[in-house]
């Protein structure tokens, strides 16, 4: 089976690996308005020529410490997405400040199987040590007071 074709679920939401679930599809698909509750207050950012509004997903939604796919379900469950790494580094650097304080996290969503079975997403970390970019396992679990970014939309 091809890298292209395989399809991984991510909540209600069918991903195309190597793709991304857009808000757009996720309302073609009979969701509803995104579900902000929990949430940060929205900020917009620059991507290229057009603007996006993001939040943060506070750690304190959670009542325990979550893995990758526990926070990739919770984005999919409020019909909001997983910001691109374009979006997560303007995001960044647009809350640099906060992010002193704020240890904050964008996991990508894409996720992607290696020749051993392997499945990851990428993500893009900051905190006051500086970011870091990378990808990790699904089961990952997210340890201390992270914040994560989602998109409300573009």
């Amino acid at each position: 089976m091809s890298k292209e074709t395989t399809l991984r679920k991510l909540g209600e939401l069918p991903v195309k690996k190597g793709g991304r679930a857009s808000f757009e599809s996720s309302l073609k698909q009979g969701a509803s308005t995104p579900n902000l509750e929990g949430l940060s207050e929205t900020f917009e950012v620059q991507v290229g020529d057009h603007r996006v509004t993001c939040a943060w997903i506070l750690r304190d939604y959670f009542l325990r410490n979550p893995s990758t796919q526990e926070v990739i379900d919770e984005v999919v469950r409020r019909q909001l997405r997983c910001p691109s790494r374009a979006i997560a580094i303007a995001a960044f650097q647009a809350k640099k400040v906060e992010m002193d304080e704020n240890p904050s996290v964008a996991i990508d969503g894409v996720v992607q199987t290696d020749a051993d079975g392997y499945q990851f997403v990428g993500y893009v970390g900051g905190r006051r040590a500086g970011r870091s970019v990378g990808r990790d396992d699904l089961r990952h679990v997210w340890i201390g007071r992270y914040r994560f970014l989602v998109v409300v939309s573009e």
